[in-house]
């Protein structure tokens, strides 16, 4: 009802109960600057009337919060911390877990699609991608069982014959 003066309300619909991401809260909060639920580090990150827009919006959600390989950084303080050794591996397990949930989020809404058109358009989106979902969850499942063992041996891990 204040749109465009104020920026939209924007829910996220999480269907694992869990925080994805550090910009989306199990809740449904979107945390991000040009929604004003987060201040940002210049005033030109927020919202402005009359010069931002909905497309704004959908790009700034998409680039800097749905497409990072590597969320762990989307928290505020994260990025200067960059390329120290513990950070980078709280980053790993962080990012890795982070695309298992998102996974296993997506692999739900095959299941249990939202209701309407939109629910349809869902269902059949997710229909025709469920197969390359259910492999990178495998793929990315196994990477980190190699990892765990590669670490629980001191650095070597052998590859089991089948």
């Amino acid at each position: 009802e204040t749109y465009p003066a104020k920026p939209p309300h924007v829910h996220f619909q999480c269907r694992i109960g869990q925080r994805l991401n550090p910009n989306l809260y199990a809740e449904g909060k979107v945390c991000l600057s040009l929604l004003g639920t987060w201040e940002g580090e210049a005033a030109s990150e927020a919202w402005q009337p009359g010069t931002s827009t909905l497309l704004q919006l959908v790009v700034s959600l998409q680039a800097f919060v749905l497409n990072r390989p590597d969320p762990y950084f989307n928290e505020p303080g994260t990025e200067e911390l960059r390329g120290a050794p513990d950070t980078d591996k709280r980053a790993k397990d962080y990012n890795e877990n982070a695309h298992l949930l998102s996974l296993r989020a997506a692999r739900l809404q095959l299941v249990n699609p939202p209701a309407g058109g939109a629910g349809r358009l869902c269902a059949l989106h997710m229909t025709s991608i469920a197969p390359r979902v259910a492999a990178m969850q495998v793929a990315l499942q196994a990477s980190r069982t190699v990892s765990a063992s590669t670490a629980s041996t001191g650095g070597s891990a052998s590859a089991a014959s089948p």
